[in-house]
């Protein structure tokens, strides 16, 4: 899991699936600022180089809210699964909140059916709330609720759209969001404040090997 294209993969998940807010409650950006998402991917970068190398100085990584939402759309947007668009992330005190469209005309055939879906076309706001909980290199997702177009769903429906997504040979049955899951390149800890994020690398890192390269 700590292949890059897989650690994006679960960013994603994350930032635009996993973490949610009202659907009447929208905040969209005023356009991603390039040298904000430049920052971000730098700050990843250099969590992956001192992992790779080993170091064993505790470092802490402050992500802002606006180099998230820049690197999102400037950085990750190839990555969004189709039919996915216009994310959107915000930190508060404690949970991560975030929005995003969702494509049904596009996602028809990907989503779970319900009475719901059925009548629902279009571009419509997928809504949902949830804690990430960390500690000792180990997170866990702690999901709330779950909105589609403002309507309460059960947390089954975001759970099967996770796993059509993450499905994958190593994975055939995708990735439970219920599961705890190791954290990637040494990270020990994120704590979420708000309008930042506060990552916390170990320094344990160990020798690289293929399965940490892109």
């Amino acid at each position: 899991m700590c292949h890059m294209k897989s650690v994006s993969k679960i960013l994603v998940i994350l930032i635009v699936v996993v973490f949610g807010f009202h659907a009447k409650t929208v905040f969209p950006l005023q356009g991603p600022d390039a040298s904000k998402a430049d920052s971000m991917n730098e700050k990843i970068q250099l969590l992956r180089s001192r992992y790779d190398k080993g170091d064993a100085a505790p470092m802490e990584f402050e992500v802002r809210e606006e180099e998230a939402n820049a690197y999102l759309l400037l950085r990750m947007i190839d990555q969004l699964p189709e039919g996915v668009v216009e994310p959107w992330v915000r930190f508060a005190e404690g949970p991560v909140i975030a929005g995003a469209l969702l494509d049904l005309d596009v996602l028809r055939d990907q989503i779970p059916q319900s009475t719901l879906t059925q009548y629902l076309s279009g571009r419509v706001p997928v809504e949902l709330s949830a804690r990430l909980q960390t500690g000792g290199g180990i997170g866990k997702i702690v999901l709330d609720s779950v909105s589609l177009s403002g309507i309460p769903l059960p947390s089954s429906f975001l759970q099967e759209l996770v796993t059509t997504y993450t499905k994958s040979p190593s994975r055939p049955d995708g990735v439970r969001l219920d599961e705890p899951f190791k954290l990637p390149y040494g990270v020990e800890s994120v704590t979420v404040k708000k309008e930042m994020m506060l990552v916390k690398q170990g320094g344990a890192g160990r020798s690289p090997s293929p399965s940490h390269r892109d």
